[in-house]
């Protein structure tokens, strides 16, 4: 093993050892209950840092797609840790709204590029009308028929952009 990995491995054994040592002796019984979230959002902390601290390229952008996931993962797991996981079938359309954010920021921070805006406005919708139907908001309602005729109109009466011809 070269130097930085030989360091990298010795670490996570240390710290496992420590994680175990301390479990054998009863002094965090609920440690790893509350703990494994909290090293989603440090993983999440990484990718993001990782992105921000150095040169921002292309290659990079890449870095935020796990950075937002492990970001509404770890949220969502502590959350859920913390309260019991009495939740858990209530909030399943919030794990479509990891890959949003990751979508939504590799569009902001890498470039507005409308290929990672399309799958994010597709997530969000999917997450939002699954959380309304979830929450008996738009079922049975006049919200979504009003927001359907409204997205219509939008779609309709739009003005075009016409492109220039390149010279």
């Amino acid at each position: 093993m070269e130097g930085k990995q030989r360091r990298l491995f010795g670490g996570l054994l240390i710290v496992a050892g420590v994680y175990y040592l301390i479990q054998s002796f009863g002094i965090f019984p609920d440690f790893w209950r509350y703990s494994w979230p909290v090293l989603l959002l440090i993983l999440s902390a990484g990718f993001h840092v990782s992105f921000f601290l150095g040169e921002r390229d292309e290659k990079k952008t890449g870095l935020l797609m796990p950075g937002g996931v492990l970001l509404v993962l770890g949220g969502l797991f502590l959350y859920e840790a913390i309260t019991g996981w009495h939740n858990k079938g209530g909030i399943w359309f919030y794990y479509l709204l990891a890959p949003a954010l990751g979508f939504l920021e590799m569009w902001l921070f890498g470039g507005r590029e409308k290929k990672w805006l399309i799958p994010a406005f597709w997530l969000l919708a999917a997450s939002f009308f699954s959380a309304s139907e979830q929450w008996r908001i738009l079922s049975g309602g006049k919200i979504w028929p009003v927001l359907a005729i409204a997205a219509g109109f939008y779609y309709l009466f739009r003005k075009q952009h016409s492109e220039k011809p390149k010279e």
